[in-house]
């Protein structure tokens, strides 16, 4: 998976031309986990370009009885631990939402631990599950004739896919921003002039109006982040999710 990948990127020549793509914060989750036992670091990387940041959500039924976030947390306090939350993974930018909003909130959800997207469509369709996190991109499109709800957008601005739906700010909860991010990395060593040219490379390529038209309409919203300031993201998130590990790994 992802973590043979990531080793393998951080352990192959420093020349340019082994590069990684990998996701945000899997990549952090990967190695502040034991369990685990990452050979690399995030030093052991060097940071190219980000491509993606896809925003977290809420969401739930078209016909669910939560028309908006206040409903949904109503009801958990009401029912501690037994209202349905599903992620698309243990540990994922999903699962240590669900936990910031616990802490943040003051209530408990039960977590279902899902592989994927689509079971989680399924689930909450279905009903087994109220509510699921995710991400813009999961949904964002797929709201046109499909009975679906969002009900908070865990980012500071609203989407531009799902312009409607309130964000965690407006709503009371701003240490309650998540986010799936995609980028570009290399194996750290890179000589700073091959570097460079990548960058340059990659950026081009992200600004090119075909590509944009393709990520609008996956709902992906494409946030280049180049060099240090891409590094500064990864840096800073990883010092965000450290308290949630290990509160992720009891909630497993």
């Amino acid at each position: 998976g992802s973590q043979i990948g990531l080793t393998e990127t951080a352990r192959a020549k420093p020349d340019g031309y082994t590069l990684g793509l990998g996701s945000f914060p899997a990549l952090n989750t990967i190695v502040l986990d034991p369990e685990r036992k990452a050979l690399f670091g995030l030093d052991s990387l060097v940071y190219i370009i980000n491509q993606v940041i896809d925003p977290g959500i809420i969401w739930a039924k078209g016909d669910s009885p939560y028309k908006t976030l206040k409903d949904l947390l109503e009801d958990a306090r009401k029912r501690p631990g037994e209202v349905r939350a599903s992620t698309t993974g243990i540990m994922g930018d999903d699962h240590l939402a669900i936990l910031m909003l616990e802490a943040a909130a003051k209530v408990k959800f039960r977590i279902v631990h899902l592989e994927g997207s689509a079971p989680v469509f399924a689930a909450v369709l279905g009903g087994q599950v109220d509510v699921a996190f995710g991400n813009v991109g999961d949904i964002g499109l797929k709201l046109k004739g499909t009975p679906l709800r969002i009900l908070m957008v865990m980012d500071p601005q609203r989407s531009k896919f799902v312009p409607d739906v309130p964000t965690s700010i407006e709503l009371g909860f701003p240490g309650v921003i998540s986010s799936s991010s995609r980028g570009i990395f290399g194996p750290a060593g890179i000589p700073d002039p091959i570097l460079k040219k990548v960058q340059a490379v990659f950026l081009e390529a992200m600004k090119d109006p075909e590509h944009m038209h393709k990520m609008d309409n996956a709902a992906l919203a494409v946030k280049p982040l180049v060099g240090e300031e891409f590094k500064k993201y990864v840096y800073e998130l990883h010092q965000r999710i450290i308290p949630l590990m290990e509160v992720a790994r009891k909630s497993k």
